[in-house]
């Protein structure tokens, strides 16, 4: 996971598969599949300070532009991967 995430961090934007597949409204079970080998995704921030949360929301600005695109069942398993990220803000931009 930490090679994963520095490597994201260090090359790119940050965002993780589990960001772009919540921005872009993946499958239940891609979403599934995704927190299952790396749980800690769902807390994980990208260098603008989005988590998974904001994408699948459409609140990071960048991927969903304002429009909802994961299913409510999605944005239920990354809330229960991780509550704390109910109350998460971004950290600049974000909506």
């Amino acid at each position: 996971w930490s090679a994963c995430a520095q490597a994201c961090a260090e090359e790119g934007d940050g965002y993780l598969p589990l960001h772009l597949a919540a921005a872009h409204g993946a499958s239940v079970a891609v979403v599934g599949r995704l927190l299952q080998h790396h749980p800690h995704a769902a807390a994980a921030r990208t260098n603008f300070g989005y988590l998974p949360l904001h994408s699948a929301l459409g609140a990071d600005g960048f991927f969903s532009k304002g429009e909802i695109k994961a299913s409510a069942e999605a944005i239920g398993m990354i809330l229960a991967a991780h509550p704390q990220v109910r109350t998460a803000q971004p950290r600049r931009g974000g909506s």
